[in-house]
């Protein structure tokens, strides 16, 4: 997900040529200047109006590798992992593309999980800002 912080709310957005268009599902935004849009609310910020933007992936630790977790229902946790097919046959990833490897495994095989946020758009993060641990 890439999002942008603007006093002090977070949204995702489409960077546009001329403008940033901020999307939220809260109907709430509409007294924030927000638009109606079918199911969404939408706005047209300059990108100088944005406090940062960033893009946040979550991550995992399972059986010692580093995954990306790209879903988590009902206590399954699906996992993508990228760097050696050694390790992926090990621990039973499927290879849905050459290098990319899935599975699904319990919430409760997750050692530990965490949000790392990069900047996007010449913003800056700081270091000690750019992980996030959650607790599981």
């Amino acid at each position: 997900m890439i999002s942008p912080f603007i006093k002090g709310e977070e949204y995702e957005f489409i960077d546009q040529t001329s403008y940033i268009l901020l999307i939220s599902e809260e109907s709430k935004s509409v007294g924030k200047g927000f638009k109606p849009e079918d199911a969404i609310y939408t706005l047209q910020v300059q990108r100088s109006e944005l406090d940062t933007a960033y893009h946040c992936s979550t991550y995992a630790r399972y059986k010692d590798i580093e995954c990306l977790i790209t879903d988590c229902k009902n206590g399954q946790v699906k996992l993508l992992y990228t760097y050696s097919y050694r390790k992926a046959e090990e621990h039973g990833f499927t290879e849905v593309d050459r290098s990319v490897y899935v599975k699904s495994v319990s919430l409760s095989e997750i050692e530990e999980a965490w949000y790392q946020y990069d900047p996007t758009m010449g913003f800056v993060i700081p270091d000690e800002e750019r992980v996030k641990t959650i607790k599981m």
